[in-house]
């Protein structure tokens, strides 16, 4: 299932697979989420729509994967661009 979510031939690409429900704070680690398709997702998304909300939403999603070098990067480029509520 994950596979199919993620072999999208559109302007989509990975981003199909943010369709996940991603309630639980441990679902790379216990659950069926794979970061590095979530994270291609988000960089696709980021490729068209490069606003505050969709690069913080990434900067929360990298630290629950643990993925400290992708977060040390979008918070540089967040900069004063914080959004809490993502």
């Amino acid at each position: 299932m994950g596979r199919a979510r993620c072999i999208v031939a559109n302007q989509a690409g990975c981003s199909r697979f943010l369709n996940w429900p991603y309630g639980e704070l441990d679902m790379f680690k216990n659950g069926p989420t794979d970061w590095k398709r979530m994270k291609q997702g988000f960089e696709d998304i980021l490729a068209q729509y490069p606003d505050a909300w969709n690069r913080n939403n990434f900067a929360q999603f990298t630290c629950r994967a643990g993925d400290w070098e992708t977060y040390r990067k979008q918070i540089a480029l967040i900069g004063q661009d914080m959004t809490p509520s993502a």
